[in-house]
């Protein structure tokens, strides 16, 4: 609140969704941002803290780093298709430019949940106390792919990689 963001609840249930290979799946809108500053959350993730901050440790990255530029934003878990959604055909460089800057300014936000989430020295320290194992994550009450990004962030090995936490196959 003290940011300028009003935050409302909303009841949505997962929706069946089709995915590219024909096989159905669900997608659940978690939360979503309408200017000038109202988060809407859905109800079901009350259950689910741990995603709940993430949802909101994002927006207020959106806040703090584009204002009010970047204030329509859905989040979801689940399988989504935007690019077989679109009704009408786009020109190159309208979709490429508008889509990059939405990406980028997405992973800007979400980079900045991580450090809001998993403060770089705290979760150093909270690293070098558990011997970088991924079930750190539930210590520091976030994802285990919050923890992996910021991982790769705070570990004083400078070719660590995202993808060096996952084992091989």
């Amino acid at each position: 609140k003290s940011m300028g963001l009003d935050i409302r609840w909303v009841d949505r249930a997962p929706q069946d969704v089709i995915d590219e290979l024909g096989v159905n799946a669900k997608q659940l809108i978690t939360s979503f941002m309408e200017p000038p500053g109202t988060i809407y959350l859905n109800k079901r993730m009350r259950d689910y803290p741990t995603r709940l901050k993430y949802d909101l440790s994002v927006y207020i990255g959106h806040r703090v780093l584009h204002s009010s530029d970047a204030m329509n934003n859905v989040l979801s878990i689940g399988h989504q298709n935007n690019w077989e959604q679109m009704d009408s055909p786009v020109s190159n460089s309208e979709l490429n430019s508008q889509d990059i800057l939405q990406a980028w300014r997405d992973f800007e936000s979400s980079f900045f949940a991580g450090a809001l989430l998993c403060p770089k020295v705290p979760f150093r320290q909270l690293l070098d106390r558990s011997g970088y194992e991924i079930d750190v994550h539930k210590k520091a009450g976030v994802s285990p792919s919050v923890a992996m990004r910021r991982m790769t962030v705070v570990s004083p090995y400078p070719h660590w990689h995202y993808f060096d936490a996952y084992g091989p196959g």
